[in-house]
């Protein structure tokens, strides 16, 4: 469930799902574009298997999504899931095409169209930007609220806590 205020619309279950995105990255692998003052906004990682392997996708919405097709999120793939990275550890990530808001609010496992696999929702919470270039990132799970701080380092292939 995502954290009040700061829901997607919910996608309908079941069916396979198309068109992961289109909209490039227009930057590098550094911090999304989103509002100055913009507060809290939308996130999630979802597990893709795909044919040339496994990978989480950290995806965090720029603006308040317009509806599930809107191509809100600034979308990372990256080998370790993110959400569970240990304090001080860091993963390798590459910034990818934008991805649909509709991936927010995953509720389950769907195939996708195109011999593309198979995602499922891992974890959903909210982002903000943080210090320094940092974000702020709480993932609201079975074990409660997890809050960590990740940051993108520009022109790097990676993904790092820098919290506690």
């Amino acid at each position: 469930m995502c954290p009040p205020g700061n829901c997607a619309p919910r996608a309908k279950a079941g069916g396979a799902w198309d068109d992961i995105g289109v909209e490039r990255a227009s930057h590098g692998q550094g911090l999304p574009d989103a509002a100055a003052g913009a507060g809290w906004l939308p996130a999630a990682v979802i597990e893709h298997e795909a044919p040339g392997g496994r990978h989480f996708d950290l995806l965090l919405a720029v603006r308040e999504p317009a509806g599930p097709d809107d191509r809100a999120c600034a979308t990372w793939r990256c080998r370790a899931d993110p959400s569970e990275l240990p304090a001080g550890s860091r993963c390798a990530s590459e910034r990818i095409d934008a991805h649909r808001a509709a991936y927010l609010a995953l509720e389950g496992p769907r195939t996708l169209t195109g011999d593309r696999g198979s995602v499922r929702p891992i974890a959903v919470g909210r982002w903000r930007p943080g210090a320094d270039g940092a974000i702020e990132v709480e993932w609201a799970g079975a074990r409660g609220t997890e809050r960590m701080t990740l940051r993108f380092a520009a022109g790097e292939t990676e993904l790092r806590r820098t919290d506690r």
